[in-house]
């Protein structure tokens, strides 16, 4: 497979790898739980050769996948503080 990454978007060339499965087959190769497989499907994120996929049982044969992830936002401001180091080890640094 061939993967194309752009932004927040992936674009996918299976080169035959899906033929005859399914958009779910795909999203489960790749261990998507229920929830973000529906969310992808219910916004539309999910694009078989620029066309939309209504559910996750449209076959993909040789089609390009491409997959359009949310913009993800930083809900934090980083502290200016020093960070003491409290134990180390070759294992562990608190």
């Amino acid at each position: 497979m061939k993967y194309l990454v752009k932004d927040n978007t992936i674009t996918i060339d299976p080169e035959g790898k899906y033929l005859k499965k399914t958009v779910e087959d795909f999203l489960n190769d790749y261990y998507q739980s229920k929830k973000n497989k529906y969310l992808l499907l219910l916004n539309k994120q999910i694009l078989l050769d620029g066309t939309p996929v209504k559910h996750g049982k449209e076959i993909i044969d040789r089609k390009t996948i491409t997959i359009t992830f949310p913009e993800e936002s930083i809900d934090w401001i980083p502290a200016e503080t020093e960070c003491k180091v409290v134990y180390e080890d070759a294992f562990i640094y608190i």
